[in-house]
């Protein structure tokens, strides 16, 4: 894995959001055979968080690197949040 940020969404319509950029190196594999998400443990009883991030678009000049990218619910911290 590459680099990874995140952002709280500031315009549009959903304020209450945290937008997760990751980059991802997948060597060999196909991408369409790729699964990337967002997860965070359960919190308050409930059960875990899964969110499938989508492929945005090749990472410039990077052989086989991608752009993923997810939106999640701000109503927890950010850092309860790892890309897998």
């Amino acid at each position: 894995m590459g680099q990874a940020a995140f952002r709280r969404n500031e315009g549009g319509v959903r304020r209450d959001q945290y937008v997760f950029d990751v980059q991802i190196y997948l060597d060999d594999l196909d991408p369409q055979a790729v699964r990337v998400e967002l997860y965070a443990e359960g919190a308050d009883g409930d059960g875990p968080v899964r969110q499938e991030m989508k492929r945005l678009r090749p990472l410039t000049g990077a052989a086989a690197g991608y752009l993923y990218s997810a939106a999640v619910s701000a109503d927890r911290p950010a850092t309860d949040y790892t890309a897998r």
